[in-house]
């Protein structure tokens, strides 16, 4: 569809408008500021619009304003500054965009903010400081972002913000540490930054935390013991990740944690064991972890552990047998691995168990009969166990 110029000029009583996927329009029309009453806009993926030559200024009712996945538009929309009603604004993709640092400064009223994608983007200006009623913000794929002036001190109703896979920016965006309502953030990919110690302190509110792939950093502070609320906790493939100061022991609704692929960190985390409600744990390709053997005993809510490439491991002790809730269990690479203390017969939820690549373990694990839920058994390449004949039996799942 060839969208014409003069279609909407009198509509002038449309609150919706949506023209998404229309891969025809190269161009907004000035007439589109007579469409005073519309409260939502959306040209989503429109991917060879290039330019708008109407103004903004006139729609003050419009609350929702989308561009996502329009990756030829190079300009911002003029008079965007007057819309102090909206609420929802995406330019989610727009690779060509150049963000002016007068933008978003009076948009008072803004609740959420993508500008994920926008590779144009260098600088953070201070204008966006005050978005004070901004709850969700997202800066992620943003490959050229290298420097934040805002500071997010007044952004005290700000609950999820993302800057994954920013991975030229540096610093962490100033005074994060009065988000006291922030829930998500993600830093995933930040591969420049540099996390600093206290940043995290007073952030009770944030249940999900993800610093995968940040490679910079090489101890985890005191002050992510603070993090009382937390549920979802990832430092995945942290590969500098050495030291674990802070203690576990009062995160207790975390659910999932994540160490996966921190083939440099050797002690396990202080207090691991006070983490009643934790269900997912990985320590996947932790080459130089040591495992305790009083680690696991206390962790009755955990459905899946991942130890994997944990090449320290020698021996699964008897502490494994109160994982009574778990469903998965992974022994996979564990390559010195040569004892299973623990008897399997009270795991009786467990569906998948994984001894792949064990070498050197000799004798099959104890009591695995008893495992009637067992879905998936794999003990490819223990080239050195005995197979006893009545293992596999029972197992008629």
């Amino acid at each position: 569809m060839k969208i014409e110029g003069d279609t909407f000029e009198v509509l002038t009583s449309l609150t919706f408008l949506n023209m998404s996927d229309c891969v025809k329009v190269e161009t907004i029309d000035y007439r589109f500021i007579n469409l005073i009453s519309l409260g939502n806009i959306i040209f989503k993926d429109c991917t060879i619009l290039k330019k708008i030559n109407t103004k903004f200024n006139s729609m003050t009712n419009l609350k929702l304003l989308s561009f996502e996945g329009c990756e030829n538009l190079e300009d911002m929309l003029m008079g965007l500054n007057f819309l102090l009603s909206l609420q929802v604004l995406s330019f989610k993709d727009c690779k060509k965009m150049n963000i002016k640092n007068d933008t978003f400064g009076t948009l008072s009223s803004l609740t959420y903010l993508d500008l994920s994608g926008c590779i144009q983007v260098e600088t953070i200006y201070n204008e966006f400081a005050n978005l004070i009623s901004l709850e969700n913000l997202f800066f992620e794929d943003c490959t050229n972002l290298k420097k934040i002036d805002a500071t997010f001190g007044g952004m005290t109703n700000l609950k999820r913000l993302s800057f994954k896979r920013c991975e030229n920016l540096e610093a962490m965006p100033i005074r994060l540490n009065y988000l006291l309502s922030l829930q998500v953030l993600s830093l995933r990919g930040c591969t420049k930054m540099k996390i600093e110690g206290d940043i995290f302190g007073i952030l009770t509110s944030l249940t999900y935390l993800d610093l995968s792939d940040c490679v910079q950093v090489e101890t985890i502070h005191n002050k992510f013991a603070k993090l009382i609320s937390l549920e979802n906790l990832f430092f995945e493939d942290c590969t500098n990740l050495k030291k674990i100061d802070a203690k576990f022991d009062s995160m207790t609704n975390l659910k999932l944690l994540s160490f996966e692929g921190c083939e440099n960190l050797e002690d396990m985390p202080m207090g691991l064991n006070y983490l009643l409600s934790l269900q997912i744990l990985s320590f996947k390709s932790c080459k130089k972890m040591k495992i305790e053997y009083d680690t696991f005993g206390t962790l009755s809510s955990l459905t899946y552990l991942d130890l994997s490439g944990c090449n320290q491991v020698e021996t699964s002790y008897n502490e494994f047998t109160n994982l009574i809730s778990s469903e998965n269990i992974f022994f996979k690479d564990c390559t010195i691995l040569k004892k299973i203390h623990a008897t399997f017969d009270d795991m009786i939820n467990l569906k998948r168990l994984w001894f792949d690549g064990c070498k050197n373990l000799e004798d099959m694990p104890m009591e695995l009969k008893h495992l009637s839920s067992l879905q998936g058994l794999s003990l490819k390449g223990c080239t050195k166990m005995k197979i006893e004949d009545d293992t596999f039996n029972a197992l008629t799942s």
